[in-house]
């Protein structure tokens, strides 16, 4: 490309980070979460980077946006670019059409200058992207790139875990919160999930810091009992103590939903399943589980809600992440 030199996703010179499964495809690279759900959401990979340090001064990386699996999906593609762990608002990559949903070549060009920098492209929460090459000038050197912070948070929950309805993943509720916490996030939200206790055995298998859970409003939303949810939440637990016996886990209870807001299969009013979670948590007898109220993450306006009165914007999600950074230090 342009007398460049292509150098494969599978390159030891790059490194990735921030995701829970890496898939190789030749020398290709791509991203999967969790068990397969119905609408493929797991094979988003929201926040997951690809990352490395060269002089090159020239620069641009070769992504493949995958053919859409499931076109009603939120459809939210962008991604965003940093240079020695700053962005613009303009630094960002995306499909040629946000609605569009074949497989789409997409070239990112990155600002370069012959000096040593860092690079990080941090891939969106909406899309399906798969990294192919990296191109850079014949006579650019690369060393290893500022590592990672040492302590992993995981997320796990619904939709306001996974991205809806931020404007970019760098604006979504878990990358915000990492960034405060100065940790690496690896976010395993889920659009329209509830608590199904089976995903505890994969949890427990992954190394983390620390385990933050965002869940409820679906089994709500969906009409499941509170009793029945709490039996879920209390396998959860136990499923997840089995393999790691003191990490810390973070319930957040669920967020305010706004009156407007209709679920009409919901039998039972969102406040006890909240309870549900408070008094599991303080039941257990465990030291490491933590109970936070989700409800006082963001303040009780509609301004903040997009026009389903579910899901916050960014200002919100904003907002939700300080909170919750605030009570994590």
């Amino acid at each position: 490309m342009d007398g460049l030199n292509a150098i494969p996703a599978a390159d030891s010179r790059i490194v990735y980070s921030d995701y829970q499964n890496l898939v190789r495809n030749g020398l290709r690279i791509g991203f999967t979460r969790l068990p397969a759900d119905e609408k493929k959401y797991h094979l988003d990979s929201p926040g997951a980077r690809m990352r490395f340090r060269t002089n090159s001064s020239r620069l641009s990386v070769d992504l493949l946006y995958r053919e859409r699996v499931n076109p009603q999906r939120m459809q939210n593609g962008v991604g965003v670019y940093r240079i020695d762990g700053k962005s613009g608002e303009k630094w960002t990559f995306e499909r040629s059409r946000r609605d569009g949903c074949k497989n789409e070549p997409v070239t990112v060009r990155l600002p370069a200058d012959g000096q040593w920098h860092d690079y990080e492209l941090i891939l969106p929460y909406g899309d399906i992207v798969e990294i192919h090459a990296l191109h850079a000038s014949p006579d650019a050197d690369f060393e290893e790139p500022e590592a990672r912070p040492s302590e992993k948070m995981v997320f796990f929950g619904d939709s306001i875990v996974h991205g809806f309805s931020a404007s970019r993943i760098d604006r979504t509720f878990p990358f915000l919160t990492g960034e405060l916490l100065d940790c690496e996030v690896v976010n395993l939200g889920i659009a329209g999930i509830g608590l199904n206790p089976g995903a505890a055995k994969i949890l427990g298998g992954m190394k983390m810091d620390r385990l933050v859970v965002s869940i409820g409003a679906n089994d709500w939303r969906e009409g499941m009992l509170p009793g029945k949810f709490r039996t879920n939440l209390e396998k959860f637990i136990h499923d997840f103590r089995m393999f790691q016996k003191e990490t810390p886990v973070i319930f957040l209870t669920p967020a305010w939903i706004s009156p407007k807001f209709k679920a009409p299969a919901a039998r039972h009013p969102l406040d006890e399943f909240r309870e549900a979670i408070r008094t599991a948590v303080a039941e257990s007898g465990d030291p490491f589980l933590r109970a936070i109220d989700g409800e006082r993450l963001m303040d009780h306006d509609p301004a903040l809600y997009e026009a389903d009165h579910l899901h916050p914007r960014d200002a919100g999600i904003e907002q939700m992440a300080e909170r919750l950074a605030e009570q994590l230090i």
